[in-house]
């Protein structure tokens, strides 16, 4: 066994102070034997006086405590020492040296080393017997039951003086070693528990269904991953670690990977980012990807976090063309609908309105010609002139709902045409504000927001309790803007779309597939505002 693993003593992984204990006793026993081996070998051959015999019995003393502490019993080895040390000590002093010299010295040591091995308590009762030693003595040189060559200087004051420094100089050492000692627990403390967290984070990162790395921010080379990457990425743990993303070609666009890398480096964090990554075989795959910059034993790794989405790409993909095709699809309906609804109108207005011009005519011809032989036939042809006139009346408001002939003159006038009905049959005040009037509009356009408008209107005689609705079109270069505001009721908008109102849905649905923005804003006791923002063109 080397001079070393002397000093070492006993390792205690578990206990950091049980294991400083265990060293500081190894160092402060070897010095003990030490300094004792040379004490016998002083008085051996160089002293005049008689060898005391103490000094062998300490010595084997010593040694057996060292070799319990070798043993599993430090903290009982650590307690005998000083107590060996004092009892040598004691008898050298009351029968040899006395209060002086190499007698002081000693005890001084003894208290220093019992400061720092022993606990409070039994540091308590070894300084009582430190001190009940040095009083003995005092009052054994003092009396004259004790002769050397110093006893003369011997007094009170001076036994009191040495046993207050003996005090201070154990309660000294008995603080800075407790300091020492809880500064070591703590440390293993903090340690434990970062190993745990550790031990914890491993497991995560095992078994996460994410695909998790940790590699060196300074090269890129991993240092873990997990079974999910292994999946991800097609390589093995073993071809992973040690090497770089660069050199496995996990990136296949330079330019997205030095963005990432630059986001990271100043944000320290980048949450779910869309990256393209090649795998072994050179399959390209989406991943939503998360990193973080953390610490690991003093140096920079990167935290890196990512789930497979191809599929799910592929899936929205897919939706997302099938919504397009739906909602073409509603528009193509529409407009056909809007189509069939401007041909019934015509058909109404120009086929059943000439028959029913005609009837009216054939009957006014009929009152004529018969009315003065027979007056019951020119009431009769009177009433059915009457009928066909409130036919014709119907068939006009048919087509007009159909078809407002005011449309086919521009939106303009179509809306002034629709707030002049709206005021006769619900008596609120409507008003229209136009920017510029002058401006063209397909009539694709000007269908839809007529139909808006229309909409907004219906809902507004009937649930708002409203007393004055205003409607502002305006329009830029670019974009061509509607607002239509009421001072009613209002409503939960949030509510409402959750009811699934076909009415606000169709709305939505129309400004869209022209590439609008339809937005309503509305609250209890504040009224309602539609407000819809679509290209010109």
């Amino acid at each position: 066994m080397g001079i070393k693993q002397l000093l070492a003593g006993p390792d205690y992984p578990d206990d950091a102070v049980r294991g400083a204990l265990a060293r500081i006793f190894s160092i402060v026993a070897l010095a003990v034997i030490l300094a004792l081996g040379v004490a016998m070998f002083t008085n051996l051959f160089f002293s005049e006086a008689s060898f005391p015999l103490v000094l062998p019995v300490v010595f084997a003393c010593v040694g057996a405590l060292v070799a319990a502490a070798r043993l599993g019993y430090p903290r009982v080895a650590s307690t005998l020492l000083p107590m060996v040390l004092l009892a040598g000590s004691a008898y050298l002093l009351l029968t040899r040296d006395g209060l002086h010299d190499n007698g002081v010295l000693t005890i001084a040591g003894m208290l220093v080393i019992g400061g720092i091995l022993l606990s409070r308590r039994a540091l308590v009762i070894f300084t009582a017997a430190a001190l009940a030693v040095i009083l003995s003595t005092g009052y054994a040189e003092i009396s004259g039951l004790l002769h050397n060559r110093l006893s003369s200087f011997t007094d009170l004051r001076y036994v009191v003086g040495i046993c207050l420094v003996f005090v201070v100089i154990a309660v000294t050492v008995h603080v800075l070693a407790e300091t020492l000692f809880t500064s070591l627990r703590q440390a293993q403390e903090k340690t434990g528990a970062l190993g745990e967290s550790e031990a914890r984070l491993a497991k995560m990162i095992e078994a996460s269904p994410e695909a998790i790395t940790i590699g060196s921010l300074e090269d890129g080379k991993f240092i873990e991953a997990n079974p999910a990457c292994e999946q991800l990425t097609g390589y093995t743990r073993e071809e992973l670690i040690g090497r770089s993303p660069l050199e496995l070609g996990f990136w296949p666009d330079p330019e997205e990977r030095g963005r990432f890398i630059s986001d990271l480096r100043r944000d320290q964090v980048v949450h779910g980012r869309e990256l393209r990554l090649r795998r072994k075989g050179g399959e390209l795959r989406t991943i939503l990807a998360s990193a973080a910059i953390i610490d690991l034993k003093g140096r920079k790794f990167i935290l890196f976090q990512a789930v497979d989405i191809t599929e799910l790409k592929s899936v929205e993909k897919a939706l997302r063309e099938h919504e397009v095709m739906l909602r073409e699809l509603a528009a193509h309906h529409d407009s056909v609908r809007e189509g069939e609804r401007a041909h019934i109108a015509r058909e109404i207005h120009d086929e059943l309105g000439q028959a029913l011009t005609a009837l009216r005519m054939d009957l006014s011809v009929l009152g004529m010609k018969f009315g003065e032989a027979d007056p019951r036939i020119r009431e009769q042809a009177q009433e059915l002139k009457g009928r066909v006139d409130a036919i014709v009346q119907v068939v006009r408001d048919v087509a007009t709902a159909l078809r407002p002939a005011a449309l086919d003159l521009g939106i303009i006038p179509g809306l002034e045409w629709l707030v002049e009905e709206f005021q006769k049959r619900s008596g609120i005040r409507c008003t229209v504000s136009v920017a510029e009037s002058d401006f063209a509009l397909d009539e694709d356009r000007s269908i839809v927001l007529f139909r808006i408008v229309q909409e907004s209107l219906t809902n507004v005689s009937r649930h708002a309790s409203a007393r004055n609705v205003q409607i502002l079109l305006d329009h830029d270069a670019e974009r061509i803007r509607l607002d239509v505001e009421d001072d009613g009721l209002g409503f939960d908008v949030d509510a409402a779309r959750r009811k699934k109102t076909f009415g606000l849905l169709g709305m939505q649905e129309r400004v869209i597939m022209l590439r609008g923005e339809l937005s309503i804003t509305s609250a209890s006791g504040r009224g309602t505002r539609v407000s819809v923002s679509m290209p010109i063109a």
